[in-house]
């Protein structure tokens, strides 16, 4: 759980036979400045923190998960610097080691930063942006668990006043990171710029 006011995550184990939650030793952990939203890796080996203060710089801070304790190790590196903005809307694709932070706004569209993991400590390298898409303006950011696409929450109308909301998918290019679109945007009936997203395997 993101902890804003005091730039803390506070981590949980929940008992698995009657649902309760723990404290796990050492919670909170100290993140980057304000961080926002997380992405767990579809290993569920790294966690990684997207951190947004107004007028400053963005951040990624990153933690290698003990899969036993839950106890939260910053990765080598970590916070790492945000390459756009906002940072804190970031996506894993752990099959791929990706993690993925649009890069709006942009004079002719948005993009996608790609940054590289690396499988053995979690530190994140920046390495390319994808191609340039219609002005999108993602709000929330998912991938599935085989790494093959890349589900976004956007504007539907961007650069305008109206706030609706439009769900779309992007096909991942398992060698480079790349991304394409598929198929249609949809307009949605939400109006929160924190929507979220959930995929059923």
């Amino acid at each position: 759980m993101a902890n804003s006011i005091d730039n803390t995550v506070s981590a949980y184990q929940i008992d698995w036979t009657t649902g309760a939650l723990k404290p796990v030793a050492g919670s909170p952990f100290v993140t980057g400045i304000d961080p926002n939203v997380f992405a767990v890796s579809n290993n569920y080996l790294y966690l990684f923190s997207g951190n947004e203060v107004s007028g400053s710089s963005k951040s990624i801070s990153g933690y290698a998960i003990d899969t036993l304790s839950g106890v939260l190790t910053p990765v080598p590196g970590s916070p790492f610097t945000g390459h756009g903005s906002p940072a804190n809307y970031i996506a894993v694709d752990a099959v791929h080691n990706v993690l993925y932070q649009p890069t709006f706004p942009a004079p002719l569209g948005d993009a996608f930063n790609i940054n590289t993991i690396d499988p053995a400590t979690g530190t994140i390298t920046f390495v390319d942006i994808t191609a340039l898409f219609e002005a999108q303006e993602a709000e929330a950011m998912l991938t599935d668990s085989s790494g093959e696409i890349l589900y976004v929450i956007d504007r539907w109308r961007p650069g305008t006043s109206d706030t609706s909301t439009a769900v779309g998918s992007f096909a991942i290019d398992p060698v480079t990171g790349q991304l394409s679109i598929l198929g249609t945007h949809y307009q949605t009936a939400s109006h929160n710029e924190y929507a979220s997203l959930a995929v059923a395997p």
